[in-house]
């Protein structure tokens, strides 16, 4: 009799949390370019800055998402002979005021940690890292492919506190569970 309540209790547990969790959470990849847009305030100095990342939401609401998405970016220095390895944590939450036809609309705002270290050919400076934070703001749009997996195109803007450093353009999927 007590195995037979311990298992009933286990599946209505089981049930209840799946039904609770469906499609709450989500988990995915992303692929970013990154452009600054001063020499004032530079998120990067690399080149071609293509990185590539994770991304891990939560759906608050039907509206609502938190999401961590963790990037990091490698490549040449820009103007000096060297190497730049950048890695960034995003932790935003994203409105979605509409839903058409498996379209999403959003908006987004956050904060970005991001820690670069350099690598130089030629002593040119003391400095090897760095760790910044960011405000970052930006807007995109959710597109269901199909059942619970979603398409992604998001442009983002970096603050550094004092001007816009610079802003970028992604492309991801994600899939639902």
């Amino acid at each position: 009799m007590k195995t037979r309540i311990l298992l009933i209790s286990a599946l209505v547990l089981l049930f209840g949390f799946t039904s609770f969790a469906q499609n709450r959470f989500s988990a995915g990849i992303v692929v970013t370019r990154f452009e600054n847009i001063n020499n004032d305030s530079r998120m990067s100095q690399i080149d071609h800055p293509v990185g590539f990342g994770v991304i891990g939401g939560y759906s608050i609401s039907s509206d609502v998402t938190a999401a961590l998405t963790l990037e990091y970016f490698k490549g040449n220095i820009t103007g000096i002979s060297g190497k730049e390895t950048d890695y960034r944590a995003h932790l935003s939450a994203y409105y979605h005021p509409l839903n058409f036809a498996g379209f999403r609309p959003y908006i987004s705002a956050g904060l970005v940690v991001s820690h670069k270290s350099f690598s130089f050919d030629v002593p040119v400076t003391d400095e090897d890292a760095k760790t910044n934070m960011y405000g970052r703001f930006g807007c995109g749009i959710d597109y269901s492919i199909v059942s619970n997996l979603s398409a992604n195109v998001d442009l983002g803007f970096y603050n550094d506190g004092n001007v816009i450093a610079g802003w970028s353009s992604s492309i991801g999927l994600r899939y639902a569970f």
